[in-house]
């Protein structure tokens, strides 16, 4: 369910950080979950086609989301940022723009990132390709002063 993989999340993620963010597992599990968002999904132009069909699909792309992000944000206050966040952050931003709560996770993903890194993001910033802050501009952050 929803619940399950949303609190399984946030264990992974308390697991991540304790191991360090230089572990091999880290990049081991990023590349797993990559793995998983393109089987399930497809290529990122035919994500509605293939999502759309089948639930079980849904699930996996949003628990490979999930765990993508439990991975990004195991490490909120690290500097500089471990190599491996900027890859998997253009891969969340990617999914933005899907409906339902893969979009919602995704969002909620890079906007608790943005959140926790705003006194640093200029410093951040130098971590990214081009290709990824563009990504990362199409975002809409959530506004933490309102």
């Amino acid at each position: 369910s929803l619940e399950v993989r949303e609190q399984s999340g946030k264990v992974l993620s308390g697991i991540i950080h304790t191991m360090g963010e230089d572990t091999p597992l880290i990049k081991e599990l990023c590349f797993v979950f990559e793995k998983q968002i393109k089987k399930a999904g497809g290529s990122l132009s035919d994500k509605a086609i293939y999502v759309n069909k089948s639930k079980k699909k849904e699930a996996q792309i949003h628990g490979a989301l999930i765990g993508m992000s439990s991975i990004v944000n195991a490490f909120p206050y690290i500097q500089p940022i471990p190599q491996w966040i900027p890859e998997n952050l253009s891969i969340l931003s990617r999914w933005t723009r899907f409906t339902g709560f893969i979009g919602t996770t995704a969002k909620n993903s890079i906007s608790d990132f943005k959140k926790n890194r705003s006194d640093t993001w200029h410093l951040d910033k130098e971590s990214f390709t081009l290709d990824q802050l563009e990504d990362l501009e199409g975002v809409n952050w959530r506004s933490y002063y309102a």
